[in-house]
């Protein structure tokens, strides 16, 4: 097997719990990690908050397939799976919240 950097640090398939994803740099970082292949579970106090982060990066990545399919249809290539992308709403800064 040759090694090369996306398959040193792939992603794709691994589970990442972020926290604070639902805006900013937490929304940033998930979108990241769904778009490379990862399972996403985004996490914040504000329930709605992680309900329309997680529609809008699935949104995001239909897109992304929608491209791929396109490609994929004038090469003959078979583009890749879309990756889960949930949320539940925590307060993971309180011991109650844990």
């Amino acid at each position: 097997m040759t090694m090369n950097a996306s398959n040193l640090f792939s992603v794709a398939g691994k589970n990442v719990l972020i926290t604070g994803s639902s805006r900013g740099i937490g929304l940033m970082i998930a979108s990241g990690y769904a778009s490379a292949g990862a399972n996403v579970l985004l996490t914040s106090r504000d329930e709605s908050a992680c309900r329309e982060a997680a529609q809008s990066i699935i949104k995001r990545l239909e897109e992304e397939q929608s491209n791929l399919k396109a490609v994929s249809n004038s090469n003959n290539s078979t583009p890749k799976l879309l990756p889960g992308v949930h949320y539940i709403q925590s307060n993971v800064s309180t011991r109650q919240g844990c």
